[in-house]
């Protein structure tokens, strides 16, 4: 799909990930740990980003750092939406 879209699409995992050559795909691995990919993702993040997650901490800064966040079943979170998560 990034392809399709031409969108860079940036993995963060602690495990390697197997993607296939593309240039619109991106997989960075981090050292296992709490909150490790977290911060990553975080640090990597720029305003207008969409980043997917079911991380409700996550998101929330997500959002606060101007940035959408997508919950797995395709739904947007807001910081309207965000205590009821």
């Amino acid at each position: 799909m990034a392809k399709r879209a031409q969108v860079t699409t940036t993995l963060v995992a602690n495990k390697l990930m197997r993607t296939p050559p593309s240039l619109y795909l991106r997989s960075i691995q981090v050292e296992a740990g709490f909150d490790v990919a977290y911060n990553r993702i975080v640090q990597e993040l720029a305003a207008g980003d969409l980043v997917i997650t079911a991380d409700i901490p996550l998101a929330s800064e997500v959002i606060e750092n101007n940035a959408h966040a997508l919950n797995l079943r395709g739904e947007l979170y807001s910081k309207e939406n965000m205590h009821h998560a």
